[in-house]
């Protein structure tokens, strides 16, 4: 009898030993991998930028006796704040910025023996719309942007010879278009930094003063802008 309750006791483990196994098995947690996060542009931000800029400005007067076209370039720096909206993968928003710069440049005049020309632009405002799109998990944005340009510029056309005082002067704001593109790269929750291209292209119809009291003289100007600018911004 003892033997046979032995027996049926070694029966039992044997069968029901791999279906215990089994059931644990079926049983155990499964372990998954936290989700990964994705940034999402949709926010406001604020920053600051800097470059350089280069460009041509030309002037003639109206009678078309004197006129000139010239090179100019130099630095800027200012700041920038906007909000963006993500859809998907593609990235829309707004932007506003202001830089004060110190663009320069100045040439003879053709048609005015020893005169000069000088321009100096030493503001430029944009306020653009612009497009996008995300990539790498949201980290890093293509965009493209484009809309209203201001610049403020000095004109002193009539400088003779160099060194003189300034028989003419002129400053003003002039309107204008940009267009461009860049890449922006998160590399912390709120923070991202940027690298741009930008053209941009002013017109403008003002009078130049005669700073000893005499005549003005109408005349049109044309100046273009080409700008590379790095940036950093902080989003909230």
């Amino acid at each position: 009898m003892k033997k046979l309750i032995i027996a049926a006791s070694a029966a039992v483990a044997l069968l029901g030993g791999p279906a215990l196994a089994a059931d644990m098995a079926v049983k155990a947690p499964v372990y998954k991998a936290p989700p990964v996060a994705v940034m999402s542009w949709t926010g406001c931000f604020i920053g600051l930028n800097g470059g350089y800029a280069w460009g041509r400005d030309r002037l003639n007067l109206a009678d078309g006796t004197l006129s000139s076209d010239y090179k100019m370039d130099g630095g800027v720096i200012g700041g920038q704040i906007g909000c963006d909206y993500q859809v998907g993968q593609f990235v829309f928003g707004i932007e506003g910025m202001y830089d004060w710069a110190d663009i320069k440049g100045g040439a003879a005049l053709v048609t005015g023996g020893n005169n000069l020309a000088r321009t100096l632009v030493d503001g430029l405002g944009l306020v653009t719309a612009r497009a996008g799109l995300a990539f790498n998990q949201n980290m890093t944005l293509a965009y493209v942007r484009g809309g209203y340009a201001a610049q403020h510029i000095k004109n002193r056309p009539f400088e003779a010879p160099p060194g003189t005082p300034n028989q003419f002067e002129n400053s003003h704001f002039e309107d204008g278009w940009v267009v461009g593109g860049g890449l922006e790269h998160r590399f912390m929750p709120n923070w991202s930094v940027r690298a741009e291209y930008l053209h941009a292209e002013f017109k403008g119809s003002p009078n130049d003063i005669n700073v000893n009291g005499g005549a003005s003289f109408p005349r049109t100007t044309r100046s273009r802008l080409d700008l590379v600018t790095v940036g950093l911004n902080y989003r909230f």
